[in-house]
């Protein structure tokens, strides 16, 4: 599964877990842009930005949808999307991309968003909520979002991206490595 920090902590959260167990599990992947990247890869998806009539209802369900087999976590709702893609923390429609599976009328199957941080004094971008539906892995929806959001981090002169994972997903691990992300 493709997720990072705020799902996981959501999860535990919802779940009444420990947030420090939960962080234990966390691993920090990095990769340094050395160009801009490619987009347009031979996914099977068609990649656009978020738009805020039109595309919350179609998010909040393929979110739903992904993160449902987490029995004790509770289905999100409008106000779930608000406070975690808040206008204040810097979020903007243009730093998230949703996958759909045709052009027009077609059905979301994957969505990424980007943060933009600081460490050490130098900003860095940081994936957010990169999920795929599972019937649409490993056709590269992950990948073309990940090229949307790598691009727009070169655009905007941030050459560090993060990824942050559960250790115990083997399958995001693997991904986020295959892509050039190291620990």
């Amino acid at each position: 599964m493709l997720c990072i920090l705020p799902c996981i902590l959501f999860l535990a959260l919802a779940a009444d877990v420990a947030v420090r167990d939960i962080m234990q599990n966390v691993i920090k992947l990095w990769r340094t842009l050395q160009g801009p990247p490619q987009v347009g890869g031979p996914g099977e998806c068609f990649v656009r930005n978020f738009e805020i009539g039109s595309d919350m209802q179609a998010w909040l369900e393929l979110h739903n949808a992904v993160y449902q087999r987490h029995e004790k976590s509770r289905p999100w709702e409008k106000r779930d999307f608000a406070r975690e893609f808040d206008w204040s923390k810097g979020w903007t429609p243009d730093k998230m991309w949703l996958a759909f599976s045709a052009p027009e009328q077609g059905e979301l199957v994957g969505s990424v968003a980007l943060a933009t941080r600081a460490s050490d004094g130098n900003a860095h971008g940081s994936i957010q909520w990169l999920t795929v539906a599972p019937e649409w892995r490993r056709k590269g929806v992950a990948s073309d979002l990940l090229d949307h959001l790598e691009s727009h981090c070169w655009e905007m002169g941030l050459c560090r991206v993060l990824a942050e994972t559960l250790n115990t997903w083997t399958e995001a691990v693997a991904f986020y490595r295959n892509r050039g992300y190291e620990a």
